[in-house]
């Protein structure tokens, strides 16, 4: 379907760190568990804009930013976090 992923794997499943690149232009980065986003992770849109916090299932349960746009001070810290959490 043209999805990339980038990251740590267990048990065939995407599972610790990585980042997964959709074709249409979106991208995840952040911590996965089991094939699902979960723990702390930042979605950036096509656009630029981002939604991040922690992640619960694959959802977005606990935002800490929404709709924040790319160069922001906002964005460039939870760049810095997602980064440090490598």
């Amino acid at each position: 379907n043209g999805d990339t992923y980038a990251g740590e794997y267990f048990a065939d499943k995407m599972h610790g760190f990585g980042v997964y690149r959709f074709a249409n232009g979106h991208r995840y980065e952040g911590a996965w568990h089991e094939g699902r986003k979960q723990g702390l992770g930042m979605y950036t849109f096509r656009n630029g804009e981002t939604q991040s916090g922690h992640w619960q299932n694959g959802n977005l349960e606990t935002p800490s930013t929404q709709n924040t746009h790319p160069g922001s001070p906002i964005a460039v810290n939870h760049s810095k976090v997602l980064n440090a959490v490598q």
